[in-house]
């Protein structure tokens, strides 16, 4: 792999982040680059959100998101969401989502927390081998509904 820098996002990555956004979202729903980065200024302040980039020769190449949960269960340990992730279409298969995906890691372990989890999309089949490949395993059956 290409030396990938791993950061925090800021608002003036937030052209990358909407192109890699539309190759992952199907619906083409997404914010104009004022309000994407209103956003991305609301997740930097909020201590329980990580929201990184990968950076490859200043070009925005990946992302994820990451909710930490306080929980009272597991000896009061947190535990992790991981959303949004994405890897640019031309950069897949490199390490990049595994380097997003251990900055993830590093942190929630840092603040003791006991588990990272993610849903992905039934139609994901690639992305669902790549987690696979990670450690993550199929434990759980995910619904949702829209509102």
């Amino acid at each position: 792999m290409a030396d990938v820098l791993i950061r925090k996002a800021s608002p003036e990555d937030v052209d990358g982040l909407l192109e890699l956004y539309r190759q992952l979202a199907s619906s083409g729903e997404l914010p104009n680059a004022g309000n994407a980065a209103m956003v991305i200024e609301l997740i930097d302040s909020n201590p329980w959100m990580l929201y990184l980039v990968a950076e490859l020769d200043d070009v925005v190449v990946g992302t994820v998101t990451m909710v930490i949960v306080p929980a009272v269960t597991h000896s009061a340990q947190p535990w992790a969401q991981i959303e949004h992730m994405v890897v640019h279409e031309a950069h897949r298969k490199t390490g990049i989502g595994h380097a997003l995906l251990a900055r993830c890691e590093e942190h929630i372990r840092s603040i003791g927390g006991y588990k990272m989890q993610l849903q992905s999309s039934n139609q994901r089949d690639d992305a669902h081998e790549f987690y696979e490949r990670e450690g993550f395993s199929a434990s759980s059956v995910g619904y949702q509904r829209y509102l």
